[in-house]
């Protein structure tokens, strides 16, 4: 199980990191109009938003056999609660926002409206995941 908790905690870093930090400069790219890095983040977004599935599999995979953890676990019902939240905001509203950005910038639109909508998304993604490592490492 060690090695399932491993496997997380590097999926996490790798898959979740940049998936926040996409999220967070998806304001600034849209403020700047400029459809090339849009769609760039909207590809991003896409793939480290599935990719993100990795890192809770391996979660869920590690409780079992685990002293300190059950699925009964109120701060592992919480994480997974806020993860199912994140992965929702992120698949179903940023990533359509940034695609929607995208196809204005394409069509010689403004995309500066959008920046505000962009930001804020991408703050709370980015604060849900803060929230999820705090339960995972204070486990209350």
């Amino acid at each position: 199980m060690r090695f399932l908790l491993l496997l997380h905690l590097i999926t996490a870093i790798f898959i979740v990191g940049p998936l926040a930090m996409a999220a967070m400069t998806a304001g600034r790219y849209a403020r700047s109009g400029e459809p090339t890095a849009l769609r760039a983040t909207a590809r991003s977004v896409t793939i480290f938003g599935w990719s993100s599935l990795a890192v809770a599999v391996l979660g869920f995979g590690a409780i079992p056999g685990n002293d300190e953890a059950s699925f009964s676990a109120i701060w592992v019902q919480a994480s997974a609660t806020l993860y199912l939240v994140a992965f929702a905001i992120t698949m179903a509203m940023l990533v359509p926002a940034l695609r929607r950005a995208a196809t204005q910038a394409e069509a010689g639109e403004a995309t500066a409206p959008l920046a505000g909508r962009l930001a804020a998304l991408g703050g709370v993604i980015s604060l849900l995941f803060v929230a999820i490592t705090a339960l995972m490492v204070y486990r209350p």
